[in-house]
């Protein structure tokens, strides 16, 4: 039980990544000119990105989102992020089975969303699994749109993520 649930959660990583990739588009490697890019040397040229207006962290901010998530499918989250700013996550999951009472913690979506967190050029930042209930930090090295994305892993339950992030807090 516990070698298949591993391999569950390994092939729910994959499927994640491979969402993520195909969310994110591409048309086989070329990079528009607003789109920051990552020397050979892995040094970061930020490019013009709707997140760089002006130099500076971004001004801090918390917001908290609602996403619904049906049966073995993802959300995500868009956050604009500049060089240097701080991204707080925490995240709470909760399972939307018809029928199914709170009485003894079965309506708490355990063990099925898997988040991860990826900068503009798609270098995974954060991957998580499988808690409940989880909080974790980041640190912008490139400026543009960072995605938040969450797999379902359950094939019959919808999830209700709750996320609240702050930026610079």
């Amino acid at each position: 039980m516990l070698k298949s649930r591993n391999i569950l959660g390994a092939l729910a990583a994959a499927l994640l990544a491979l969402l993520l990739v195909a969310a994110c588009g591409g048309d086989g490697g070329s990079v528009a000119t607003n789109t920051p890019t990552r020397s050979a040397s892995g040094t970061v040229n930020p490019g013009t990105t709707p997140a760089s207006g002006g130099g500076g962290k971004t001004e801090a901010y918390t917001k908290e989102e609602v996403t619904f998530i049906p049966p073995s499918q993802f959300g995500q989250l868009l956050v604009p992020l500049k060089i240097g700013d701080t991204l707080k996550v925490s995240v709470k999951v909760r399972s939307s089975v018809v029928g199914a009472g709170d009485t003894q913690g079965q309506n708490r979506g355990d063990a099925g969303i898997i988040m991860a967190i990826n900068d503009p050029l798609g270098s995974q930042l954060l991957l998580t699994g499988q808690d409940i209930e989880h909080t974790q930090e980041i640190t912008a090295d490139v400026e543009g749109e960072h995605v938040m994305a969450f797999q379902n892993s359950f094939p019959l339950a919808a999830m209700i993520v709750t996320t609240k992030y702050s930026v610079n807090q």
